[in-house]
């Protein structure tokens, strides 16, 4: 993900392929209010890394304890375009893999606030 306006400059790189069960996990954290967890769900099981720094410049952890540490509004963000992301990423193109495996490639996400 990359953002403009008020975080311009900000850099995020998220596991686009996940599975079903995780994607759904973090959804009902979502629908259920349960805030917290799904910033550390995000974090420690999505994230790949990022360029954020904390108050003093200091580079923030790309994990759950990172992704606690945002701004509500800036953390909300992330988690609804990496959710529309997911939903949303088309089947690759070529041949399927022979042993079952996806790709564990990154995507990115352009985000305007």
């Amino acid at each position: 993900m990359t953002f403009t306006g008020d975080y311009e400059g900000a850099e995020i790189e998220a596991q686009l392929d996940v599975s079903i069960g995780m994607f759904l996990d973090i959804q009902e954290m979502v629908s259920g209010d349960k805030a917290l967890e799904v910033f550390g769900a995000f974090g420690d099981s999505a994230l790949i890394s990022w360029n954020l720094l904390d108050d003093d410049g200091n580079p923030l952890p790309a994990n759950g304890d990172g992704m606690r540490a945002l701004p509500t509004a800036m953390g909300n963000l992330i988690i609804e375009q990496w959710m529309e992301a997911v939903a949303n990423t088309p089947a690759p193109l070529g041949r399927p893999s022979r042993n079952g495996n996806t790709s564990e490639g990154a995507s990115t996400v352009a985000v305007m606030p």
